[in-house]
């Protein structure tokens, strides 16, 4: 099981420094979250995703191919069948889990939007 480094990618948080005191707390907080993160990634298996995801793909060639032949609706009932079974699969559970609590971390900080130059304002002016 691969463990997925979490805290470089917190790298890309703005933080309000406004105050030492606000930023520490920010700080500390963040890392509990990413703590929080790391441990909720470690207990996923990459193995069994990787395994999972060979699968998708045959099922997504299998689709096309049906598609292809004009079985429309066999290659809908084989998607909706897989797509059933990824939602009741127990590590796919566990993975959205994990996105839940990156949402949450996201939703809390302001991030760089690196895609809008007209917008961006100084690192120092924030």
């Amino acid at each position: 099981m691969n463990k997925l480094p979490i805290l470089p990618c917190l790298s890309v948080i703005a933080f309000n420094l406004s105050s030492p005191v606000s930023a520490q707390v920010d700080l500390q907080k963040m890392m509990q979250q990413a703590q929080q993160m790391q441990v909720c990634m470690a207990g996923i298996d990459t193995d069994y995703l990787e395994r999972l995801s060979t699968k998708a793909e045959s099922v997504h060639s299998r689709v096309k191919q049906l598609c292809s032949k004009g079985q429309r609706d066999k290659a809908m009932s084989e998607a909706l069948a897989f797509a059933q079974t990824m939602n009741n699969d127990a590590e796919i559970q566990k993975l959205r889990q994990c996105g839940d609590i990156a949402l949450s971390m996201a939703s809390q900080y302001q991030f760089l939007d690196l895609d809008n130059d007209s917008k961006r304002q100084h690192v120092c002016d924030e």
